[in-house]
């Protein structure tokens, strides 16, 4: 079962293999987030500290670990441009003009995140319509207590 020590363990290794010429700024806290269908993943400042979501619905084992492993690398790629980090911000836009697959290609883990797009663009849909709607149905009914930034 992917668990909270599950997801800070991939997280470490994930920054370990493509990210650990970075200047930490923040500290990262990863956490799963809450099931949604169109948002993966988030970064955000909260208290000096770096927060990562990871939708909630990741958790299961039908999706694949490298779907998880391209959220993560597309949000340090964020953390990296100084997005909820703490760091410098490097652009104006967390997106500008391509940005986040530069990055990742430059450390070799744009393939990454391509499958993952690829594996969501497959099958996201039909996975959500059977596994997600009724769980996203029961947090917004709860909204107040789970925030995306």
């Amino acid at each position: 079962m992917r668990t909270d020590d599950w997801l800070v363990e991939r997280l470490d290794y994930i920054w370990n293999c493509y990210f650990d010429d970075v200047l930490k700024g923040f500290p990262i806290i990863i956490r799963w987030g809450p099931a949604a269908q169109r948002r993966f993943g988030s970064i955000r400042a909260k208290d000096k500290q770096s927060l990562i979501l990871i939708n909630g619905l990741f958790r299961r084992p039908e999706v694949p670990d490298f779907v998880i492993d391209g959220t993560m690398v597309h949000e340090l790629a964020h953390y990296v441009h100084g997005f909820g980090s703490g760091l410098p911000k490097k652009y104006a836009n967390p997106h500008q003009g391509g940005v986040i697959t530069k990055e990742l290609t430059e450390r070799g883990c744009q393939h990454l995140e391509a499958m993952a797009d690829k594996w969501r663009e497959n099958n996201w849909q039909q996975f959500y319509e059977s596994t997600g709607k009724s769980a996203a149905t029961k947090l917004r009914n709860h909204a107040d207590d789970l925030i995306w930034e």
